[in-house]
């Protein structure tokens, strides 16, 4: 077992903001640090767990590519290689109005988009990439028509519904769910409060994280 911990460097003296990973191994009990340095250059006010997903053996985060051409993609980190790649978002996704999550349908690498608050009305569209790691396989899997009230996904749940929370403002916000194929919704009485409002897959481990925290 490995744990990941992304760190972003901007020392004064250079100004370029660099990754640098930490790597800690159960097995070893220790901590191993990579400095990327200038090679990884990214704007890292992206790195929230909105934005990030561990699958196929690797952590994913959405970011800005720090570089001369500035643009928005994801960052890859294989756990057992430790080799650092770029992958690039659908071509006809709309960046400049609307926000993006990463996701696991169907077992395939997923992105959902879904528009700014001040859009309306306000659609949910998700992509699936049918070959990880092949830009062009990308293709829209589904799209929920537009909503007049304002929603964050969550997380897709038995690959038939997309979790979300309907956002209500300065009120109290509801968990709902929406077929990915049509825009049943359903509401559920569980209620939560802005960014603090989330909806995470809980599994049993037998691994025990004591020797961490100690």
């Amino acid at each position: 077992m490995k744990i990941v911990l992304l760190q972003f460097v901007d020392p004064e003296e250079v100004r370029k903001p660099h990754l640098m990973v930490n790597l800690y191994n159960l097995t070893t009990n220790s901590w191993k640090q990579i400095d990327y340095g200038d090679i990884i250059q990214v704007e890292y006010d992206r790195a929230s767990h909105y934005f990030q997903l561990f699958f196929n053996g690797a952590c994913h985060w959405d970011l800005k590519h720090g570089g001369s051409d500035s643009m928005y993609t994801f960052l890859c980190f294989d756990v057992s290689t430790e080799v650092l790649r770029w992958l690039e978002y659908p071509p006809d996704i709309p960046m400049k109005y609307g926000w993006r999550s990463l996701f696991v349908v169907n077992g395939r690498l997923a992105v959902v988009w879904y528009a700014n608050w001040e859009e309306v009305p306000r659609p949910i569209v998700i992509w699936v990439m049918k070959e990880y790691g092949v830009k062009e396989s990308w293709f829209k899997h589904s799209v929920i028509e537009p909503f007049e009230d304002y929603f964050y996904p969550f997380l897709p749940w038995k690959n038939e519904w997309l979790l979300l929370d309907k956002a209500e403002g300065d009120k109290i916000d509801q968990l709902v769910s929406c077929s990915f194929h049509s825009n049943e919704l359903k509401k559920y009485q569980i209620y939560g409060q802005g960014k603090t409002f989330r909806a995470l897959f809980y599994k049993e481990s037998l691994i025990s994280l004591d020797q961490l925290i100690n």
